[in-house]
């Protein structure tokens, strides 16, 4: 199947890049449409939109359908997106749709984010714990907490370095990424907990780093040697140093890799219509 790409897939966010070569992957061909008028002329069989696009449903709705339309939505919160998202879609304009949280949708079908298909990173560690995303007053309190118990917590993402944590940077490549999240025995992620049934990607980018997650309980996240999961923020340290001392690399790998984005695609594509 010849598989068209809306904005931004060419640009380097690496979501999208994996998202592209899991097609590939899947033996499909991809091209990018970077414009309206790129999907205005398509030859695409599917084209398959991400939520991080405008979504102008005036102007979607004048470009003839030459092809079922799809679209994807990774993370219904990312960058105030998701609100707009919601009040503004035209949803009868898409003929599949998958998102994280099919709750917060007036339709949809579930579709988790996955873990990219690196290359297994070192299974030696720099680091004990990794608080990685933009900052937050909860991750701060995090951070906090692992420190007051003893801990060193390291950070990554936006906002941190001014906090006096050790912080890893703002932007990172794929394999800058690799490296990232190969580094530390440990990741550490909050969540949203007005979105029940949503998780971070994080969760699938630690495991496939080799490191073991841990985080908030939610249903449909089960826990096993790579998940830890908390009911109540003050089981955070103790939980965290126990994760230490048990680091599972072998377990976390092999979850990340059932759980790749060759295999979402594989879903993406044997999933019914919604109705």
């Amino acid at each position: 199947m010849r598989v068209g790409l809306s904005d931004p897939f060419h640009l380097t966010y690496p979501k999208f890049r994996w998202v592209e070569h899991a097609l590939q992957q899947n033996g499909h061909e991809t091209v990018r449409l970077k414009d309206a008028d790129a999907l205005r002329h398509t030859d695409a069989d599917l084209v398959l939109f991400s939520q991080n696009i405008p979504v102008d449903g005036n102007l979607l709705s004048s470009i003839p359908k030459k092809c079922p339309w799809s679209i994807w939505i990774f993370d219904l919160l990312g960058h105030g997106i998701g609100d707009l998202l919601l009040e503004t879609t035209e949803w009868d304009l898409f003929d599949f749709i998958f998102c994280k949280n099919v709750d917060v949708l007036p339709c949809g079908h579930w579709l988790d984010q996955g873990a990219p298909s690196w290359d297994p990173p070192p299974k030696g560690r720099e680091f004990d714990v990794l608080i990685p995303g933009r900052w937050r007053p909860s991750r701060q309190a995090i951070a906090d907490r692992l420190r007051a118990s003893g801990l060193d917590p390291v950070t990554a993402g936006p906002g941190w370095k001014r906090t006096g944590y050790r912080w890893l940077g703002n932007q990172f490549t794929d394999e800058q990424m690799r490296r990232l999240f190969g580094s530390a025995k440990v990741v550490v992620c909050d969540n949203y907990a007005e979105l029940p049934y949503y998780w971070s990607d994080r969760v699938w980018l630690a495991l496939a780093g080799g490191a073991t997650y841990v985080g908030p309980e939610v249903d449909g996240l089960g826990q096993d040697a790579s998940v830890w999961l908390w009911r109540n923020e003050r089981e955070i340290p103790e939980l965290v140093v126990n994760a230490i001392a048990q680091h599972n690399y072998e377990a976390a790998i092999e979850r990340a890799r059932q759980n790749t984005y060759t295999e979402r695609i594989r879903g993406l594509f044997r999933s019914p219509c919604p109705s």
